[in-house]
């Protein structure tokens, strides 16, 4: 599981290893699947490095947060033999940053009071909502 903060500039979240202990082998190639079409294109894996980097700023507010990448890891077998791969789902989680302003229910409030109320007296009761989630 990993973590990345919402309107950051590309950059590398961490970087997957994998091993082969059948010898002789050629190395390993990374590769990724997204498994949602909302981000695919959104993150990007170095085939020989296996760092798993972003490539777009993401926003938490028009997501549902969490986005799940298939990492796979193939082998390079001697000629005559067949690739082997094996595959980690990792959960990402977008974190949300304080980027929005708070927002009245309304864009105009009227009210009307007599010259004779009593104070103190509630007016009215305003409410306003953040699409952050802190």
């Amino acid at each position: 599981s990993l973590s990345i903060f919402e309107n950051r500039a590309p950059y590398t979240i961490a970087t997957f290893r994998a091993e082969d202990e059948e010898k002789p082998t050629q190395g390993i190639v990374y590769s990724i699947q997204i498994l949602s079409s909302r981000y695919a294109g959104a993150f990007t894996i170095n085939s020989s490095t296996g760092e798993l980097s972003t490539t777009r700023p993401f926003d938490w507010e028009s997501s549902n947060g969490v986005i799940v990448v298939s990492v796979i890891a193939t082998d390079i077998p001697p000629a005559g033999l067949v690739a082997k791969n094996t595959f980690e789902y990792t959960l990402i989680t977008i974190l949300d940053e304080n980027d929005n302003a708070p927002v009245f229910s309304k864009t105009l409030y009227t009210y009307s009071v007599t010259e004779a109320q009593l104070v103190p007296f509630d007016i009215a009761a305003l409410s306003a909502t953040d699409p952050d989630q802190r």
